[in-house]
């Protein structure tokens, strides 16, 4: 009987416990795929890479916490690429966005902003949780990392062992939407090797 209930026990553990440690896998999603909407964006061949520019997102695609995996290159030039999650429409998100323009120069050189009405009101979010100095390359591929978790965000440049930037209070609260990736079509910034994970 005492084998019984030690059996029963660990049965009861392993399924509270072991679903909490396993992680989904990452989807990697092509831009010739047609999950993609593209809002203003071009498909190109960047620095030997299949790349989109400009700004696109996912369809039926419901993200609330997990990891954002995208290759950026960028020209030393003012632009303001980065990636927008927990899209609920094209007015209600949040977005991380670089200014490489100001990298390696201004403490603002990466921003994190929320979108309501279509709003972003970016001079708003400045400061610690908001904006952080950051080093980029220019005209090579680097990657971006983001992690997210109930209402923070941690945002890691080629795989840096400390986040470039930990946002502690994600203004839209716990939600979910889809994913996106927001820049110009000018030629000064560039997407590759995207890929997601829901936890």
């Amino acid at each position: 009987m005492r084998k019984l209930v030690i059996a029963a026990s660990m049965a009861l553990l392993s399924s509270i416990f072991i679903p909490n440690n396993i992680k989904a896998q990452s989807v990697s999603v092509d831009f010739d795929s047609n999950l993609w909407v593209s809002v203003n964006s071009q498909k190109q061949e960047f620095l030997g890479r299949k790349s989109l520019t400009g700004y696109a997102f996912l369809k039926d695609i419901e993200f609330e916490n997990g990891v954002i995996e995208v290759d950026m290159a960028v020209q030393r030039m003012r632009s303001y690429p980065g990636v927008i999650f927990r899209m609920q429409s094209q007015t209600e998100y949040e977005r991380v966005y670089l200014r490489p323009h100001r990298a390696g120069f201004y403490p603002d050189a990466i921003q994190y902003v929320a979108s309501f009405n279509g709003i972003d009101s970016w001079q708003l979010y400045n400061g610690e949780g908001m904006t952080a100095a950051v080093v980029l390359p220019y005209n090579e591929w680097f990657h971006v990392k983001i992690e997210v978790q109930n209402t923070q965000a941690r945002i890691f440049i080629n795989n840096s062992e400390q986040p470039v930037l930990s946002i502690t209070d994600l203004q839209h609260g716990i939600s979910k939407g889809t994913i996106g990736l927001n820049g110009p079509i000018d030629g000064s910034a560039y997407f590759s090797n995207f890929s997601y994970r829901i936890d």
